[in-house]
């Protein structure tokens, strides 16, 4: 009796094992930026003062060429304006949710920093569909048509940038 138990817990064991296991899948999104708003004199933080306070500034997107605010590819539930103010350990910067269409070859956010003042955000991704999921990574960001940003340039940590106004 032990020895059937035993063949028959051992072809349990065997068969339950399947060699050709379907890797699992995942979504890597990097579709973020973190600003920091400085004055190009002093250096002091200009996020939150009288010219930009926290809550008029937003970011829309260039979709198609249509300006589309408020969308569904920013997380709008939770960051109605597409982007979030971090005020913590000393760091006070915008999180910035870019827009990561994929019908754009390179996808436009426009940042409202107050009624008067707009900087125009290009960026590339680069977007792979593997057998192991989707990755959509920051590649380069431009700042009104000037280079601020590439995952490959040494001595940069994240994706921080300064604009200076």
């Amino acid at each position: 009796m032990k020895n059937i138990f035993f063949i028959l817990l051992t072809t349990v064991v065997f068969y339950s094992c399947d060699s050709e296991t379907t890797p699992k899948k995942a979504t890597n999104l990097q579709t973020y930026i973190n600003v920091n708003l400085k004055d190009h004199n002093s250096g002091e933080n200009l996020l939150g003062t009288e010219n930009f306070p926290e809550n008029i500034i937003r970011a829309d997107y260039l979709i198609g060429g249509k300006i589309v605010f408020n969308n569904n590819y920013a997380f709008n539930s939770d960051y109605p304006n597409n982007l979030y103010i971090v005020n913590e350990f000393n760091k006070h910067y915008v999180k910035v949710f870019l827009n990561d269409d994929n019908t754009e070859a390179f996808p436009i956010t426009y940042l409202h920093w107050n009624k008067t003042e707009t900087d125009t955000i290009k960026v590339k991704y680069d977007r792979e569909n593997g057998k192991f999921g989707i990755s959509v990574t920051l590649e380069k960001v431009w700042v009104n048509n000037v280079l601020v940003w590439e995952v490959a340039k040494q001595g940069q940590s994240g994706s921080d940038i300064t604009i200076y106004k």
